[in-house]
């Protein structure tokens, strides 16, 4: 699926749940393996959030700026449930995308 696509599904969500449009920054969470023996695969799925942030933000596509708040899962469902925690509870960001499918068991009884 397109990252971009993905993108602007999470910042319709944020822009809804943000309410009225305002001067603001909009930031969702991203609960990737970081370290670790999957790390690559976070290196890799980072490096396409950059982009399409960064793309974001060059079409002005938001009132405020773009950002993605990174959290390390490292392909666990322990350490994506740790991550998951903070995404909600001390970031407060309204979506968070995810990977692996023992971490996103793990994850979705929890919400952003």
């Amino acid at each position: 699926m397109n990252i971009r696509f993905l993108l602007g599904s999470a910042l319709l969500a944020a822009a809804t749940l943000a309410g009225p449009a305002q001067a603001q920054d909009f930031k969702i969470g991203a609960n990737f393996p970081l370290s670790g023996p999957q790390g690559s695969y976070g290196d890799l799925f980072m490096a396409g959030t950059n982009i399409a942030v960064d793309h974001i933000n060059a079409d002005k596509m938001l009132p405020g700026k773009f950002s993605i708040v990174y959290e390390d899962s490292q392909g666990t469902p322990q350490r994506g449930v740790i991550g998951m925690n903070k995404l909600v509870n001390v970031d407060k960001v309204p979506y968070v995308l995810s990977s692996f499918t023992g971490v996103l068991k793990a994850t979705a009884p929890m919400r952003a």
